[in-house]
């Protein structure tokens, strides 16, 4: 709590008569304005003797337009404290050695940061500034910052990092588990960030899997325009995607490029894929209708989604909301042989109740139109599975045959889910035991081939009739931002003959789940 009469319970000489005390105060006065902890903060009177002391110094007036500032947003004091208003003139990075200077001084949040008129002012753009340059993915680390007045108000602060720029090459190894097979990857990349000096970078990824399968990439990125978040990425790629499900494999060959760009709606990204794909079925038990479709094929498709994202964690949200809106467009004028029109819409919003407990609701929406033929295999829609439709096996709802997914053309699938922390257990935020939580959840979802020239009432129906539903119970890992584990007990409510539905218990590895 404010106490005015602080100075007095501590006995301590007045701060302009002692250089000591004086400097004790400009030290609190720091430490509190940095860590936003106003309990640490001078009192009022040591600020307003501060001010009034004669022989004060350059640093003393910054920490005291600090504590106004801070004071005057949080308490009401007897008297309003003075607003100093002292500009910020120049912004340094020291240490730069790829870095240009024109690829900073462009950016958006620079200019933003030169609209700060005092102390406070600057020293919150400052952090905020120093977030930035970290997202920019060019610097390891920002050694310190540094703000400099010399004691006149017209040559303003002067700010200043010590950067330290990222390794010309970095590389890391990471494990990947496909839940189409289960089988094992360990996956190894090579990044050479900032190449050019403008944010330029190149990476090249390479996976081989525990059943001999081996997929690699090269990209190339480099930012576009004056918003660091407008990316054109560019690339080659070859994966190889087994389906046990529906016994079939696909193997990939393409290049690909893509601009992301952000607008007051969110992140747009306009996307051309050229992609060689090839499908070889490799049992004598895979249906007809799917080894009609075994060979080559060449896709090529200009796709554009849009996202808004307001979530804290892409993984676990505590509150927000995302929506993506996808369209695809393959064949035609773009060339190849598979023809399609493609849509999807996906909605999420959060809400934080009491007891540090989450409410999260979700829906998804993709329909797929072909515009020749048959959808082919490889655009099919597939549904069910423990990041889908909990209590149905992997690819377990639509229509099979001889135990394997042929896919559909439409599905739609949505979740209520609770989410609450491990009772009796002391909640540490950052502790082993705040990654867990207790999940209790309602899914349901279809999937469908949309009838041709149906009226909306007879579409209903069926999307009623077709719909499954379960619920279920069971513990989640949230590893960061990165990784999701669930164990799940599920009870499915509604199932259709032959559909494929888990023995009770169910587990998930993954980042997006429904």
């Amino acid at each position: 709590m404010f106490d005015s009469n602080e100075n007095e319970k501590r006995k301590t000489p007045v701060i302009g008569r002692d250089l000591w005390r004086r400097e004790n105060v400009v030290n609190s006065a720091i430490e509190a304005a940095v860590n936003k902890d106003l309990s640490q903060c001078p009192s009022y009177r040591d600020s307003i003797l501060m001010i009034d002391d004669p022989k004060i110094l350059g640093n003393e007036l910054l920490v005291t337009s600090c504590i106004a500032n801070s004071l005057n947003d949080t308490f009401k004091a007897e008297a309003p404290l003075p607003d100093i208003h002292i500009p910020l003139k120049s912004i340094t990075l020291t240490n730069c050695q790829r870095t240009k200077s024109d690829f900073i001084e462009k950016q958006p949040f620079i200019e933003d940061a030169f609209k700060a008129d005092s102390f406070y002012k600057t020293l919150e753009n400052s952090s905020i500034l120093k977030e930035k340059l970290m997202q920019l993915d060019i610097f390891s680390k920002i050694e310190s910052t540094t703000i400099d007045y010399r004691g006149k108000p017209d040559e303003g602060f002067h700010v200043k990092y010590k950067v330290q720029e990222a390794n010309r090459a970095r590389g890391k190894g990471t494990l990947t588990i496909s839940s189409n097979d289960n089988s094992i990857a360990p996956l190894a990349s090579i990044q050479l960030p900032n190449i050019f000096g403008r944010g330029e970078s190149a990476s090249i990824e390479y996976a081989r899997s525990s059943k001999a399968s081996n997929s690699y990439s090269v990209r190339f990125q480099k930012p576009i325009g004056v918003r660091y978040q407008s990316m054109l990425n560019a690339g080659l790629f070859r994966s190889f995607q087994p389906n046990c499900y529906s016994s079939f494999n696909q193997l990939d060959h393409g290049a690909f490029a893509e601009s992301t760009f952000e607008t007051h709606l969110g992140v747009h990204s306009l996307r051309y894929d050229c992609v060689w794909r090839e499908v070889k079925c490799p049992s004598i038990e895979t249906p007809i209708e799917i080894r009609k479709q075994a060979g080559h094929s060449l896709k090529s498709a200009i796709s554009h989604s849009l996202v808004h994202d307001t979530r804290d964690n892409p993984v676990l949200a505590t509150h927000g909301s995302l929506i993506k809106f996808t369209q695809e467009i393959a064949g035609g004028h773009f060339g190849g042989d598979t023809h399609h029109l493609k849509g999807s819409l996906e909605l999420k919003r959060n809400f934080s109740l009491p007891l540090d407990m989450v409410l999260e609701l979700s829906t998804q929406l993709i329909s797929i139109h072909a515009l020749k033929n048959v959808v082919q295999i490889t655009d099919a829609l597939f549904l069910g599975g423990p990041m889908t439709v909990r209590g149905f096996d992997q690819n377990g709802i639509g229509p099979l045959k001889k135990e394997f997914a042929l896919g559909a053309t439409s599905s739609a699938s949505s979740g209520v889910h609770v989410y609450s922390p491990l009772p009796f257990i002391r909640r540490i935020p950052g502790s082993f035991a705040d990654l867990f939580r207790l999940h209790l959840f309602v899914n349901s979802g279809t999937l469908f081939d949309m009838p041709k020239n149906t009226e909306p009432k007879e579409l209903l129906k069926v999307f009623w009739r077709e719909t499954r539903a379960s619920v279920g119970a069971g513990v989640l890992l949230t590893l960061g931002a990165v990784v999701r584990i669930e164990v799940n007990a599920c009870w499915p409510l509604r199932k259709m003959d032959g559909d494929k539905f888990c023995d009770r218990f169910q587990y998930g590895v993954g980042l997006q789940f429904l």
